[in-house]
């Protein structure tokens, strides 16, 4: 999250799937759960449609870029993730550029949240003593960036949409909303998880509550903002017999999924985590919404395995966002990878997931499982043109391939 929250993985005991008689509370197994990631013979499913999160260090593409960087931006890039206003001059060339916007986050550094917190001080949670509360994220010397807002409040919520709606108003194509946490995500100036007073209550707030008023403020922004393409980069461990986070997910056009299958606390254990997520974004793709990953990769390895698990659940409609080796300067063929239209959904042959595709094929190795080597029973080269004839993989590694000739 840029800025956000980093919040510690939990473990999800059920793998829950769109395809079970009780849909929210069914438990499948492993083997179902690869049984599902796209629609055969959909080409989009074999392309990769990037997200280029542009943070300052893209900038200057933005502000003094060629007319050829300019319509190579405009050719790669699917989205681009912009801050107001640096990103604004984007709008009369790029691609379509979403607007970043945090849900409930104040910073008393920004000149104008400074003018709100000192207008609106009512705004900003607090502890049993009267104390803010803060978004736990990059904390130090008892103060951290950014006020954690009350989600609860309809002024807030005004005040926010309206914000919004001005930066629509410039031609935004939609917003990417950082910080929909549907599990609560409040402390204090070091840190630590603190439960705010609830305003209307007078009493600690119940994870229930915050998942109510979450699920409430992201409802109203879709209603207000009809025509707005809207991202969220919400938690995917939150419980999803909760009908809040059933009603976050539909008022979003694209479920942001942030580390993606990169994120090293999937392996932690026994590995069941990344098994949750292939589950979570089965039962996302099952209320018609789009995933995004986004790849914090920084080595060719990383990249790689994001690259396969995206084949893997792509439906057509989901996309891949990264920055590494992704500016026009600095581009990774792979991006350009096109597989053609998959044969087939996901299966699971001994611990590895494979998708076929027209042009080529995808493979991961799960973490956690044993080391495997695929005879590929057919000529293929790897992405750097190397020709390959069988794969080994490690667990938490993958592989795309492209048919040779």
């Amino acid at each position: 999250m840029y800025p956000g929250v980093r919040m510690g993985l939990l473990t999800i005991a059920a793998v829950v799937l769109f395809v079970s008689a009780t849909e929210v509370a069914g438990v499948v197994s492993e083997d179902a759960a690869t049984a599902h990631g796209g629609k055969r013979g959909d080409p989009a499913a074999g392309r990769v449609r990037l997200v280029r999160n542009a943070r300052p260090d893209f900038d200057h593409f933005i502000k003094d870029s060629t007319a050829a960087e300019r319509a190579f931006i405009r050719d790669h890039y699917w989205r681009l993730r912009g801050y107001p206003p640096a990103s604004d001059t984007a709008l009369l060339w790029g691609p379509p550029v979403q607007f970043y916007a945090d849900l409930y986050a104040l910073y008393p550094s920004d000149p104008q949240d400074a003018s709100l917190i000192a207008a609106h001080p009512d705004w900003i949670l607090r502890d049993a003593g009267g104390n803010p509360l803060y978004i736990p994220y990059a904390c130090s010397a008892g103060t951290c960036p950014a006020y954690a807002a009350d989600l609860g409040n309809p002024a807030w919520r005004h005040q926010w949409i309206a914000e919004a709606r001005s930066e629509l108003q410039k031609g935004y194509s939609g917003v990417f909303i950082d910080n929909v946490n549907m599990t609560m995500s409040v402390g204090d100036g070091s840190g630590n998880a603190v439960a705010p007073i609830d305003p209307r209550t007078g009493q600690p707030m119940t994870e229930l509550d915050w998942r109510r008023y979450v699920s409430k403020f992201t409802r109203v922004i879709r209603r207000k903002l009809p025509r707005a393409e809207i991202t969220h980069n919400a938690v995917w461990f939150a419980d999803r017999s909760d009908r809040a986070v059933s009603r976050e997910v539909a008022a979003a056009d694209v479920v942001e999924v942030e580390h993606g299958f990169g994120d090293p606390e999937l392996a932690a254990g026994d590995g069941s985590g990344y098994w949750d997520l292939l589950s979570y974004i089965d039962w996302v793709h099952s209320r018609h919404r789009s995933v995004l990953l986004e790849t914090y990769a920084d080595d060719y390895s990383e990249r790689l395995y994001e690259l396969a698990n995206y084949f893997l659940v792509n439906q057509g409609r989901d996309a891949i966002a990264s920055g590494y080796e992704a500016d026009p300067d600095n581009w990774w063929p792979g991006w350009d990878t096109d597989l053609g239209a998959p044969l087939g959904r996901r299966s699971l042959e001994v611990s590895v997931l494979r998708r076929n595709f027209r042009r080529g094929v995808a493979l991961v190795n799960p973490p956690g499982a044993s080391q495997q080597t695929i005879a590929l029973g057919a000529p293929y080269v790897d992405l750097e043109g190397a020709p390959v004839d069988s794969v080994t993989l490690d667990g938490g590694q993958g592989a795309v391939l492209v048919k040779a000739g």
